[in-house]
């Protein structure tokens, strides 16, 4: 079990999803060693992990934008202003 904890947090701290799966598949091959207790807790730990990775790769590392405190609604209002629209066209004239 101290291996593959090794590995695990080696690979955290790397970050390389190689090695958490290496660190993976180690665990289930030496799962029957473990009590329950032990076994759940790494099987939480890699799923956790493996997930989060995962998701890293699906959105290239790119940091989703913050959401605006102004609402659709509010925006599209901004850009519709009907008096603002009409005193622009009677200027063109």
């Amino acid at each position: 079990m101290n291996d593959y904890l090794m590995k695990f947090r080696r690979a955290k701290q790397e970050d390389t999803l190689e090695k958490m799966v290496e660190g993976a598949i180690d665990a289930v091959k030496d799962h029957e060693n473990f009590d329950s207790g032990s076994r759940f807790r790494i099987e939480l730990e890699i799923e956790s992990a493996y997930d989060k990775r995962l998701k890293e790769m699906a959105l290239g590392n790119v940091e989703l934008p913050e959401p605006s405190s102004t609402c659709a609604s509010e925006k599209s209002q901004e850009k519709y202003d009907p008096e603002k629209m009409l005193k622009e066209q009677l200027s063109k004239l």
